[in-house]
Parts: C-alpha cells; sequence; structure tokens
C-alpha cells in the first residue's frame, strides 16, 4: 500500500512505485478511506470474468497451436496425481458450496471468485489426468513444463494477488496516497501475472541463453513487486490496532472499526499466504531445474513423477489455504445477511447499556384509545429521586419503574393526542428490562408492586404528566412527530433536597412519546455561584472605588511620617533631658560648694542663707523642667504606639480584604513567634499582664507572615474573650512539633457564662456557626447579635489559615475555652558556617543611593542605608525635585565608573509625586521602579551585576510586588523597621544578587 499526501507525479514507473511502497509510513487508515462493499464486489465480479477470459483464450490458444502429435498422456504416477488433486479440489468446492445451499443463502462476488478458482483450477487437473496434454522440455534448465498448469497460473496468479487488494482497497484518490490505491493493485495483480507468463510459457520456448536469462529476469523482477505490498498492508494492519485508546475503546464507532480491522487484517493475510505460496513454489521450480541440469542422466530423481507430484501438491495447498481465507473474509466482511445481524446485535446491545447505565432517565410511553398511559421510566430514575430499592431488589441492575396512568378526555375532543383531566395513578411496579426496551412486556417480568400512593409513583407520574402536558400543548397546533419539546420541571426529594430536571420530549404517532429527563440541579447551582460571584465581584469594584489604592497609600505614607516625626521628636526630647540632667548636677554642685567655703559669722551667714535660697529655686526649677521632659516623652512614646497600633490596622484590614478574595499570597520571613506575639499584645497599654504568653519547649525561629500570624492571633484572643469568662486571663500557649514542623497555638480562656448551652451541641457544629461567615453563637440565647459581634473575625481568621495551609478549631471543654491554630511552618535552622542576617553589613566601600519625594522618608531612607553598613561619605540621599530624579541615571553611571571596585546599593520610592507649588515646576507623577527599569537597561552586563536595585512602595498586592521584582531586582517594604529588620530583608537579596553559595561571608 502507497501512503501518498495526494499529489500524484505526472509519470511513474512500477520501480517507482514498488520504492515509494516500501519506504512509505504507514498511516492510520480510517473506514471512510475504504471503498464500500459493494464497490468492491463489483470489482470482485470485474477481475473474475477478466480472469476466466483469459484462462480461456491461453487455453484455447495452446492447444489450437501445437501441432496433434505433440500431446501426449501423462504417465500414471503423473496422473494419479493429478486425479488426487482433482478429487481433493471437487471436496473442497463441495464443503464451500454446500453451507449456502443448506441455508439459502446468497453468494457474493468473492464466493464467484473462489468457485471460479475451483473450477479452473479442477479443469487444469481433469485435463492433466485424463485427456492429452502438452508437456514441454526447457532448453536451459531441461527440466518439463506443463504449460496446461501454467495456463492456470497466469490467471490466478492475477486474479488472487487481486482480491488480496481489493478486500482494503482505499478510495481513488485518496488524500492520504501518493498514487492512487486502486492503479498500485491493478499493477501489482498484472505483475504477478506477468510473471507466470513470462517464466512459464515464453521462457519455455526460448532456445537462446540470453533471451531465456532475459524472460526470467522480468518474471523474477515482477514477482518480487509482491513483497513491498506485504510489508505496506503489515504494517498499516499492525498500525490500525492503534486506533483504539488507553481503556481499549474503540475511537470510532465500534462496528465500523471492527470492519476496519478485520478487512486490513484479512487484506494482509491473502497477500500473505500469496506470497509464502509461490516462493515455495519458486524454490521448487529451481530446485526442480537443478535436478534436471545438474544430475547426471541416471539419477533416479529426474523422473517427471516427483515434480509433478509436488507441483500439484503445493498448488492444491495453495488453493486450500487461499480458500478457507476466502470464506473466512466473506462470512466476516461481505456476506450481507452476517452484516446486518451485527449491525443489529451492536445496536441492541448499545440501547441496553444506555437503557441501563445512563445517568439520564428514559420515559417511554404510550397511550392507547382509553386514555390509558402506559409508561417505563429507565433504572435511573432511582438515582434521580435519590431512593434506595428494596432490599430484594438491590441485584437487579436492570430494575426499571412501570406506571399506568389514566387521562380523562374532555368534551372538546377533537385531535387525536386527546386532552382532558388526569384521573390519578392506576398500578405502579418495579420491573425487569434486561431486554429493553424491545421486548414484549409480560407478566414475569414484574418484580414488586409499588403502592401508588407512595413518593416513588408520585414523583414518577409527575414526571408523566410533564412530559404528555407539554407533548399535547405542542400538538395543538402541530402534529409533526419528528419535533421535540423541551420542558423544565421541579420536585422535592424524600430528603427535602430540591431538584431541577428538564425534559426533553420526542413525539412518535398519534400515542406515544420518548422522553430524557435530565437532572441540571448543579447547572442550577452553577448560575447561581455565578451570579453571586459577579455580585462579589461589583461589590467589590464599589468596594475599590471608594477605597482606592492611592488612599491607601497616602494613609500609609502619612502614618509612617508620623511615626518618623516620633521618632525624631523623641531624639529631640533626649537631648533636652541629657542636657538638663547635666545642668542640675552642675546646680547641685555649686550648692555644695558654697556652703563648705563660707565662715559661721552672722554676717556671712546670712549671705550664705540667700545663696542657699536661690540655688534652692534654680534647682527646684530644673526639676519642673525634667518633669515636664518625663511627661512630654510619655506622651510622645503614646502618640509612637497609637500610629503604630493604626498601622498595623490599616495593614491588617488591607490584608484581610485580600485573604477574603482569596488574592492574597504569603510573604514569609524569619520570624521569633514569641517575641512577635509578645510585642503584639504589649502595644495595647495596660493589658500585657491580661494576655500572657508562654511557650512549651523551645521554638526556633520560623518562616511564615507575620502579618498573618498577628491577625489569626489578635482574632483568637477577641473571640476567646468573647465565648470565655468576662475579665478573665487570656492564655496564649505556644509549641512546636519538630518532626512534623508544626505549629501550634492555643489562646485559653476560662469558661463563659453560655458555656453549658454551648457543650449542648456537637463539636461539629459549634465549629461550623462560629467560623461560617457572619454567623455566631451569640445568635442562639441574643437578640441583638449585632451588639456583640458581626461574625465575620473567625471566618477571616480560618480563611488567613487556610492561606498558611493550616486550620483553626475552636472547644468549649468544661472549665476553660480554648481556640486552636495549627499550621505547618518551616524552621531556619541557620549552620554555623553561615552568617546570621542581623550581623549581615554590605561590605565597606558600597556606595547607596535612596530616592524619596518626601523630606521625611529621605531621613528615614538614610537611616536604613546606615543600618546596612553604607558609609555616610558614600550614601547619596536624592529625590527633594524632579531634576534630581531626572538626574539619577547619570549619577549611577558616574559612580560606576568613578568606583569600578564598588557594588551599588539603590532604594527607590515607587511613587515619586510632585506639584507645583512644592517644587516651582509643574506638577509630575514619576514611576520609581520604571526609572530604574530604563537605568539597568542602559547599563552594560558587567556594570549590572554591580547593582543591587530595590523597590520600596507601601504598595505591596502581588500583583504590585510581581512588577516590581519584574522591573528591578527586588521589593523593599515600605514600613516602620528596626536595624535587625532591615538587615534581616536586605540580606537574602545581597545574597541573592552577589553570592554564590549559601555562605554571606565574604559577600
Amino acid at each position: 500500500m502507497v501512503i501518498s499526501n495526494g499529489i500524484f507525479p505526472p509519470k511513474t514507473t512500477a520501480r517507482d512505485d514498488v520504492a515509494k511502497t516500501a519506504a512509505a509510513p504507514a498511516a492510520p487508515i480510517k473506514h471512510s478511506d475504504l471503498l464500500g462493499i459493494s464497490e468492491i464486489n463489483a470489482l470482485i465480479s470485474k477481475a473474475t470474468r477478466h480472469s476466466i477470459f483469459t484462462w480461456v483464450v491461453l487455453f484455447v490458444s495452446l492447444y489450437s497451436t501445437t501441432p496433434p502429435h505433440e500431446l501426449v498422456y501423462l504417465s500414471e504416477s503423473e496422473r494419479t496425481a493429478a486425479m488426487v488433486a482433482l478429487l481433493s479440489l471437487l471436496i473442497a468446492t463441495f464443503l464451500l458450496i454446500m453451507p449456502f445451499v443448506l441455508r439459502r443463502r446468497k453468494l457474493g462476488a468473492l464466493i464467484w471468485a473462489a468457485l471460479a478458482t475451483q473450477t479452473i483450477a479442477i479443469i487444469t487437473n481433469a485435463q492433466l489426468a485424463f485427456f492429452p496434454t502438452i508437456v514441454r522440455i526447457d532448453a536451459v534448465t531441461r527440466s518439463p513444463v506443463y504449460l496446461v498448469r501454467w495456463c492456470e497460473w497466469i490467471p490466478l496468479a492475477g486474479q488472487m494477488t487481486f482480491l488480496s487488494e481489493a478486500v482494503a482497497l482505499q478510495k481513488k484518490g485518496n488524500k492520504t496516497n501518493q498514487s492512487s490505491d486502486y492503479k498500485a493493485a491493478i499493477r501489482n495483480s498484472v505483475a504477478q501475472s506477468l510473471s507466470c507468463l513470462s517464466g512459464g510459457l515464453i521462457c519455455v520456448h526460448c532456445n537462446s541463453y540470453i533471451w531465456w536469462a532475459f524472460f526470467m529476469s522480468i518474471s523474477v523482477a515482477t514477482w518480487v513487486m509482491i513483497f513491498p505490498r506485504v510489508m505496506a498492508k503489515r504494517r498499516v494492519f499492525l498500525h490500525t490496532k492503534f486506533l483504539r485508546n488507553s481503556a481499549g475503546v474503540a475511537t470510532d464507532d465500534s462496528y465500523r472499526q471492527l470492519e476496519l480491522r478485520d478487512r486490513l487484517r484479512f487484506s494482509y493475510h491473502l497477500i500473505l499466504t500469496c506470497s509464502v505460496v509461490w516462493s515455495i513454489l519458486v524454490v521448487l521450480y529451481c530446485i526442480n531445474a537443478y535436478i534436471y541440469r545438474i544430475l547426471p542422466p541416471d539419477h533416479p530423481w529426474k523422473d517427471k513423477a516427483p515434480a509433478m507430484i509436488v507441483d500439484t501438491f503445493f498448488d492444491v495447498l495453495a488453493k486450500a489455504l487461499y480458500l478457507r481465507c476466502i470464506v473466512e473474509v466473506h462470512l466476516s466482511v461481505f456476506d450481507g445477511e452476517s452484516r446486518v445481524m451485527r449491525q443489529l446485535t451492536e445496536l441492541r446491545n448499545l440501547m441496553t447499556i444506555l437503557w441501563d447505565t445512563s445517568s439520564d432517565v428514559i420515559v417511554v410511553s404510550v397511550k392507547d384509545d382509553s386514555g390509558n398511559i402506559v409508561s417505563i421510566l429507565s433504572p435511573a430514575v432511582f438515582d434521580l429521586m435519590d431512593v434506595t430499592l428494596p432490599s430484594s431488589l438491590q441485584d437487579r441492575y436492570a430494575a426499571a419503574l412501570m406506571i399506568e396512568m389514566q387521562l380523562k378526555p374532555s368534551d372538546d375532543n377533537t385531535n387525536g393526542r386527546g386532552t382532558g383531566e388526569w384521573g390519578g395513578i392506576k398500578s405502579a411496579q418495579f420491573v425487569d428490562t434486561s431486554e429493553a426496551p424491545y421486548s414484549r412486556w409480560a407478566a414475569h417480568i414484574i418484580l414488586e408492586e409499588v403502592d401508588p400512593s407512595s413518593f416513588v409513583a408520585t414523583t414518577a407520574s409527575s414526571f408523566v404528566t410533564a412530559a404528555w402536558e407539554k407533548s399535547i400543548d405542542a400538538n395543538s397546533s402541530s402534529s409533526t412527530s419528528s419535533t421535540w419539546y423541551l420542558k423544565p420541571h421541579s420536585f422535592v426529594t424524600e430528603k427535602d433536597e430540591d431538584r431541577k430536571t428538564e425534559i426533553k420530549v420526542s413525539n412518535y404517532g398519534s400515542g406515544a412519546i420518548v422522553g430524557v429527563i435530565r437532572d441540571v440541579t448543579e447547572r442550577f447551582r452553577w448560575y447561581e455561584a455565578e451570579r453571586r460571584a459577579h455580585a462579589e465581584v461589583i461589590r467589590r469594584q464599589q468596594d475599590a472605588q471608594s477605597q482606592t489604592r492611592f488612599v491607601r497609600h497616602e494613609v500609609k505614607n502619612g502614618l509612617l511620617a508620623g511615626i518618623e516625626l516620633c521618632d525624631s521628636l523623641r531624639n529631640e526630647i533626649e537631648a533636652i533631658r541629657q542636657s538638663t540632667t547635666v545642668s542640675r548636677r552642675a546646680h547641685c554642685a555649686v550648692h555644695r560648694h558654697s556652703l563648705s567655703d563660707h565662715s559661721t559669722s552672722s554676717t556671712l551667714a546670712l549671705e550664705s542663707m540667700s545663696v542657699r535660697s536661690s540655688s534652692s529655686s534654680e534647682l527646684d526649677s530644673s526639676n519642673c523642667i525634667h518633669s515636664r521632659i518625663n511627661a512630654a516623652s510619655n506622651r510622645v512614646i503614646d502618640l509612637d504606639l497609637l500610629l503604630h497600633e493604626v498601622l498595623e490596622t490599616v495593614l491588617h484590614e488591607a490584608m484581610a480584604r485580600d485573604v477574603i478574595h482569596e488574592v492574597y499570597e504569603p510573604r514569609a520571613e524569619r520570624l521569633d513567634v514569641l517575641g512577635v506575639l509578645s510585642s503584639s499584645v504589649s502595644t495595647k497599654s495596660g493589658k500585657s499582664d491580661r494576655f500572657p504568653i508562654r511557650c512549651e519547649g523551645e521554638i526556633p525561629f520560623l518562616e511564615m507572615d507575620s502579618q498573618l500570624l498577628k491577625y489569626i492571633h489578635r482574632n483568637a484572643v477577641s473571640n476567646a474573650t468573647k465565648y470565655g469568662k468576662a475579665g478573665g486571663n487570656v492564655e496564649t500557649v505556644l509549641s512546636f512539633d519538630g518532626s512534623k514542623k508544626l505549629l501550634t497555638m492555643k489562646v485559653i480562656n476560662e469558661a463563659g457564662e453560655n458555656q453549658e448551652l454551648i457543650r449542648k451541641q456537637s463539636k461539629e457544629d459549634y465549629n461550623r456557626i462560629v467560623f461560617s461567615q457572619g454567623s455566631t453563637l451569640h445568635g442562639n440565647w441574643h437578640k441583638s447579635v449585632s451588639a456583640i459581634s458581626s461574625g465575620d473575625g473567625a471566618w477571616i481568621m480560618q480563611k488567613c489559615a487556610k492561606t498558611m495551609g493550616g486550620s483553626c478549631s475552636i472547644s468549649f471543654d468544661e472549665d476553660v475555652t480554648i481556640f486552636s491554630f495549627e499550621a505547618p511552618v518551616q524552621p531556619l535552622l541557620v549552620p554555623s558556617e553561615v552568617m546570621d542576617p542581623k550581623e549581615f553589613e554590605v561590605p565597606a566601600k558600597t556606595i547607596g543611593i535612596a530616592v524619596d519625594d518626601s523630606k521625611i522618608q529621605r531621613k528615614l531612607m538614610g537611616r536604613i542605608l546606615t543600618y546596612t553598613g553604607v558609609k555616610t561619605e558614600n550614601s547619596h540621599i536624592l529625590g527633594e525635585s524632579p531634576s534630581e530624579v531626572m538626574g539619577l541615571k547619570a549619577l549611577v553611571l558616574g559612580l560606576l565608573q568613578d568606583n569600578p571596585d564598588s557594588k551599588m546599593l539603590i532604594l527607590i520610592d515607587e511613587n515619586l509625586d510632585y506639584y507645583k507649588s512644592n517644587t516651582g515646576d509643574e506638577s509630575v507623577a514619576l514611576s520609581g521602579s520604571i526609572i530604574m527599569q530604563d537605568i539597568l537597561r542602559a547599563l552594560s552586563p558587567e556594570q549590572e551585576r554591580r547593582i543591587l536595585a530595590l523597590v520600596r512602595s507601601a504598595n505591596d498586592s502581588t500583583t504590585d510586588v510581581q512588577m516590581y521584582i519584574e522591573r528591578t531586582h527586588g521589593f523593599f517594604p515600605k514600613a516602620p523597621m528596626l536595624k535587625d529588620r532591615v538587615r534581616e530583608i536586605i540580606c537574602p537579596l545581597w545574597a541573592g544578587k552577589f553570592c554564590s553559595s549559601s555562605c554571606f561571608g565574604g559577600i
């Protein structure tokens, strides 16, 4: 078989076609690519007629051109061999015909071709056995040649080859062929006939060695053309086996797929049989030539009988094998009755599978003239109703429901279908539908009676009623049986669950319908979920409009500026305090000196008393100033705590919003859990004693999100206070399981006043209520729930825990209320050879650049550079005006060129906003990350490797951080930070940029 791309060359030779056939890869063949059975039968009939005609012409020509004196009878042994072959062929032909005659089955074209082959062989063997024949001695091989046998082989070789090809012949001009498969089949068949003609009839008449060799070469060349076709058939047949998927299910219709495989298989087996048998005959021909050419004249093997016997035996064997294959091909592929039976069997099995296993309910309903409606619902109806079959029917996979109803016709019944009122259910039964839906329903198929008033019967009647009412309404104006109608239908299961269905009804005649009931409950739920999701999106958009990123950014910046001002004011107050302390000490020294130097005379005593009075007055004034300084310092500390608390609230609310909308990504950092929670509690003045925190065992530094942890702890404390004892001490207990890498936090309060009421519920119930959105346990006994809680804190806390991969729970024991949080975390066990991030400092020659539009933030960023180890003389603080920002590129390039051995750390604010009132120029808003991106692109690779550029911004959402990382080298959060925290952030970023190992030493 030649595989092609559908483009035919203008002229090809037989050698080209053979080469293409052998080299062509096997492509998948579809059933539609093959010729139809009727077309193949026509081609086979035509080939059979040509074979018979060719044999008659050769036979008549041979005897008419041969002189009578050259006609001879064969020897007794040769005639016996021919008679045995004749008898064998007659028996085989009789066995072939009798099954068709007895069963009165029509003979197909393939069987007629087989009969023609057998008939020609029978006549040939009869001629050899009973009549004079023609025997020639080959001038070259000196072996006897039976010309009548070759007259048989010439047409039958072509016919048998064509039959092998025709079984799986592809359509003409199919795009998968390089040349027409039909032409290739014709060419191969003609080649085999030509091989027999050249090697059998022509060579025996050649007296010249040259001409004999020429025609024998033609015979061999045309004979070997069959082998590439065998290989091509084999490749296509083996490849067809993979047209099924991994589960063994046919990817095409199963009947067509099996027929395709059978045709390809038989085509391969037939042509393989031809090639094997004819190869054996060629070998025998060569052996025979060797015997008569080489062996001495008196050798016993030179007798004609052995050669005749062997040739006849293999000829009969070839016919027998080929006949068996032909009959099998006919019965499997070409026999019309067998094909119809296979199709009907498959359709029946397919309907049975659909009826028994389809998730949709199939309804078949028929109405007689009296108004009785008998309906059968497939076994899937019980799953749809969510009911359980009786125990006696559990093993019945084909148990269905039959229901009989009465439709009372109305007075104006004018159409054939009839309208009226439903008279109710007459009977209902569980029935066996193993042969459904075509078998006749009889009494033995009734498995069990069903109460007409039961839920199963009434619900089934509602399905049937809905289907018929829709059918009646639709057919009031039309009676076309090919139309179908769709009707929604709802019902309630025994478990009070709402089910939504849609019924598709098809009309068959005037008194029958077929319906398909599909469960669309999930579709409605998805619709409701999508509707709620859409509403949530709208709400989020409205929320984003009221609290824009700009507002959050400015609020956060304002709080950070206030915190920085508090730090500056605290530093100034500390300086004044130190100055006042020095003054007080000086006054005290002067006072003591004056007392020791004065005499005890009365005049001097009076002077001494005046000096002491003046010193005491100055000392009292200094003490008053010192007291006021302390009071002011305390006020600044309170203000700083308040600003930190407000900032933390803003960050927590922004984080909680992202967690609720499931867009928050945890930001892992090196965390001292006890220290973080202790500092968070201590910020609430006067409450740290009431909220103690302790650890059970040692807790190492952990890699986790501090904001999520603090938010969970804050809400856990709040809920423990709400559900536990009013005013009681709320203790937090921390523990870490190193083997499981599991952090556990328990917030414990004493039992509350409603503890007994809550304990009456199961743990699953009160956990579901506490951690559900908008719900609270107080709603079970309090009228004014809103005065206590909105019920969303625990819900958000649970979502925060899930974001970390953990979970929250609450337990109401007899004496205590326990809120628990568990989450898998990764401990940070720093090896001794790796530098502690708290000890990290950048190299001494590192150049630091900070850019911000706020004066206070510039001061803070200068402090950050100092924390990282950048020397003051190497620090450059920019951003007072837009011109400074626009000159950043020139500054960076100049510093890199002037300091070829130095690295550079750049911190740049994302939102650089300058207004006309501040700069005297036009208002301008710049993006620090874009400016830095342009600078990095302008640098050479060697220069870029020496820079660590970080964007500092209050906008720290996941999308924002990802954008900063894409434009620069990383993100630096805008938040109040101490030295240790700054170094913990810079250290891994610096190591990732400049270090090839995990050790920070030497960076």
